[in-house]
């Protein structure tokens, strides 16, 4: 579980190097951060790690410099810190399904959040949009992950039935008002049928 492990309150402090290429068979392969404990990456990078770059149970610290090109997860209540105008993307997921307005990072101390900022955060899968909220990053209400599901629609045409978005290869039973059956068949592959 990471090729760093900072726990028991720990501090790490990284001021350059590279942590790369760390293979895990469950967890983080790159930095576990634990509970209570502190991560402050001024420069260096942190990338292509098994699962994520960083996995944490605290606060992530974020200088300009600082490159972590994987994927950077929270726990709930914790967020990166930015330090100062961020020079890099930070593809970042919370664990859950955060809410509208759950804050995915914050100035830190003096530094005030830019639109340059919040253009070099991004949700994982871009699954949240996120937005600039005075000195904080939060998620908004659109959720752009999942596109609208389509509903099941029938269609009575002039001299058929049509069925659309249902599920693949299921059968299905059409009944008339007074409840006996007039067709059945099976959706195909598209999960539509025309009768």
């Amino acid at each position: 579980i990471g090729a760093v492990v900072i726990n028991s309150g720990g501090t790490f402090r990284m001021h350059g190097g590279k942590i790369s290429g760390n293979k895990v068979t469950e967890g983080c392969g790159g930095i576990y951060v634990g509970e209570g404990c502190r991560f402050e990456i001024y420069s260096g990078e942190v990338s292509g790690n098994a699962h994520s770059d960083i996995y944490a149970w605290s606060n992530v610290y974020a200088g300009s410099p600082a490159k972590v090109d994987g994927l950077v997860y929270f726990t709930e209540g914790n967020r990166l810190q930015v330090m100062d105008s961020l020079q890099h993307d930070w593809t970042i997921t919370l664990l859950g399904e955060p809410l509208p307005g759950t804050v995915v990072a914050v100035g830190y101390t003096t530094y005030h959040l830019t639109e340059a900022d919040l253009n070099h955060i991004h949700y994982a899968d871009n699954a949240y949009k996120l937005a600039l909220d005075g000195n904080t990053i939060v998620i908004t209400k659109d959720a752009t992950g999942i596109e609208e599901i389509a509903k099941p629609r029938l269609i009575v045409l002039k001299n058929a039935i049509h069925l659309e978005n249902y599920p693949v290869n299921v059968p299905y039973i059409i009944y008339n008002m007074y409840g006996k059956t007039c067709l059945s068949g099976e959706t195909d592959g598209a999960g539509q049928a025309t009768i």
